[in-house]
């Protein structure tokens, strides 16, 4: 069975073609949870970087979209405890860090970044310069070896359960907004 071509269904869900931001937040959340038995929130960030890939920088991920920080951030940290050594992977979460304003996220995974730039994970307005001068990050000061190490499991000390669609540890904004959703949907 051929995989579905994600990219095209969120193209064909984009706002600027007759749909909306939370036909694309269900789509998302379908295949999440589809997957998450095995893959937790990977897949959710995965789609959702992806999307904002297509919509470019005038997208603000977070401000705009249905897109919750918590869950992506779960999955990118389950993306490197299983691909460590992805610069791309890496680059991506701490372009997405970024974007969230999540600045002690973004500072530990910038201590790493260094020695593992990924240019295409970074564009003119969320640059690598950008987000250090958003957060004010100075000198990255190094370990005694003088390489930077990354643990997932300093990066996030929750531990992440969910059940259709509700996680423990979610914000009560974020709670209410999964629960307006499925309430929207069933009526």
């Amino acid at each position: 069975m051929l995989a579905p071509d994600y990219r095209a269904i969120l193209r064909i869900l984009m706002p600027q073609w007759g749909s909306s931001y939370e036909e694309v937040d269900r789509f998302i959340s379908q295949v999440q949870t589809k997957t998450s038995n095995t893959r937790g929130f990977e897949r959710y960030a995965e789609i959702y970087s992806m999307y904002s890939r297509l919509e470019g920088d005038v997208l603000d991920l977070f401000a705009t979209t249905l897109a919750i920080w918590s869950e992506m951030k779960s999955g990118y940290v389950g993306f490197l405890k299983r691909y460590p050594n992805r610069d791309a992977l890496l680059n991506n979460f701490a372009n997405f860090a970024c974007r969230a304003g999540a600045k002690d996220t973004y500072g530990m995974l910038r201590a790493s970044l260094e020695q593992r730039i990924s240019s295409m994970s970074w564009t003119d307005k969320y640059s690598i310069k950008a987000c250090d001068e958003k957060f004010a990050i100075g000198e990255i000061k190094r370990a005694a070896t003088g390489q930077a190490s990354l643990d997932p499991e300093a990066i996030t000390s929750e531990h992440f359960r969910a059940l259709a669609g509700i996680r423990l540890g979610m914000t009560s904004e974020e709670l209410q907004l999964r629960r307006g959703r499925r309430l929207a949907n069933t009526a």
